[in-house]
């Protein structure tokens, strides 16, 4: 036992814990690190953000490694300066050099990505006379993020304009909820408002509260993070977009084991895989996210059942171009994709919770032959069942 201790990598995860994005990214290097069998994990809590005090706590650790999540640009230089351990970072990359026989490696958000998601949404849900986007509340200094250049760039693409609150000229002394509120106003209705997180999005609601706009009938919200206690108790209900996470944090995870085991670095990996998770700040307008939620719903009841794309479009009473259409615009992501997570997903329970065969399990999760199975799960986890279900017991 003493001999396994000793092999095993301790690795500092330093993560900001106060929203979704942290709890799930430190989940996806969980994940990463039971598949390993070879981390000892210890866990900073960040403040605000780093300072000299934290990465003098975290060299004390003694890390073999350390992975961490939208540090900015000076503060990466102050630990590539600092440490001689492999850092992983999850954000936008910085231009760094190798660090004192330590690595600095990216794993990054797709933030235009993300933006892009969220117009393409706010424009399929229905005909708005205005399109904003808000950063922050306050009115300090703030940059263009790519979010919303992203969001910008596709309503641009469609004809439209975005107006952003952080460019919105304000009588000086004006104090943020003045200027949210006169900005708001500026806004023909009905509005589609995109929000960099979900807490602005709260207080975009608040605003609307206060003034007397309906929403989503005259004004529709979208947050991002997909923070469930924030958006269940906003009122009403935030529809926001959700990254993944979780996936981040598994990849961050993966990148800094090849680095430890000396493997060729895996490069800049970009998660695209971002839903769109609606609730009744949007819902009122979205007759194609209604579409895709009974989608989602056959899906759920019958991709065991051996269905295609043509067996859900026909269930709804559409076209199959028109239901793969609504599906990607909400879903970022197709019909025949999401058919294929529901069996694997229900094929990952029956591997963890039964003894059955591989060919029954394959049967029963609506494949055509086992060698079918096993294709599309080894595409999926980068391994075979008989691997999944050994690691998992």
């Amino acid at each position: 036992m003493s001999q396994r201790k000793k092999a095993l990598r301790k690795i500092v995860v330093a993560l900001w814990m106060g929203n979704a994005s942290g709890r799930e990214i430190l989940s996806g290097v969980c994940r990463c690190a039971r598949e390993t069998k070879a981390w000892q994990i210890t866990l900073l809590v960040l403040p605000n953000g780093f300072s000299t005090a934290l990465v003098n706590q975290i060299l004390a650790e003694g890390a073999d490694g350390i992975i961490t999540s939208d540090a900015g640009n000076e503060t990466i230089r102050m630990l590539a300066d600092a440490l001689t351990v492999p850092l992983v970072i999850i954000g936008p990359p910085a231009d760094l050099p190798r660090a004192r026989g330590g690595t600095v490696s990216f794993v990054g958000r797709d933030d235009l990505g993300i933006g892009r998601l969220g117009a393409r949404y706010l424009l399929s849900i229905g005909r708005f006379n205005s399109y904003g986007f808000v950063q922050e509340i306050d009115k300090g200094e703030q940059s263009t993020s790519d979010r919303e250049l992203g969001f910008a760039r596709t309503l641009a693409a469609a004809g439209h304009v975005c107006q952003s609150l952080s460019a919105f000229a304000a009588p000086p002394d004006t104090s943020d909820t003045d200027r949210l509120h006169l900005w708001l106003k500026t806004l023909p209705k009905p509005a589609a408002i995109m929000c960099f997180y979900d807490p602005p999005a709260t207080q975009v609601l608040e605003a609307c509260r206060e003034l007397g706009f309906a929403v989503p009938t005259q004004v529709s919200v979208l947050g991002v993070d997909n923070d469930e206690p924030i958006c269940e108790t906003a009122t009403p209900p935030l529809s926001s977009l959700q990254p993944d996470h979780e996936n981040m944090g598994y990849l961050a995870a993966r990148q800094l084991q090849a680095i430890l085991l000396n493997r060729k670095r895996l490069g800049r990996k970009i998660v695209l895989t971002h839903r769109i998770v609606e609730r009744d700040t949007t819902r009122q307008m979205a007759p194609s996210a209604n579409l895709v939620r009974r989608a989602k719903a056959f899906i759920a009841d019958n991709a065991t059942n051996g269905i295609d794309v043509q067996d859900v479009a026909t269930a709804l009473g559409v076209s199959r171009r028109l239901a793969d259409l609504r599906f990607r615009e909400v879903e970022n992501s197709s019909i025949h994709e999401a058919i294929e997570r529901r069996r694997l997903d229900v094929a990952t329970q029956r591997l963890r919770q039964t003894a059955w065969p591989i060919s029954r399990i394959a049967q029963a999760c609506g494949y055509a032959s086992p060698q079918a199975f096993r294709t599309a799960f080894a595409k999926r986890f980068k391994r075979s069942p008989r691997a999944y279900r050994q690691q998992a017991s």
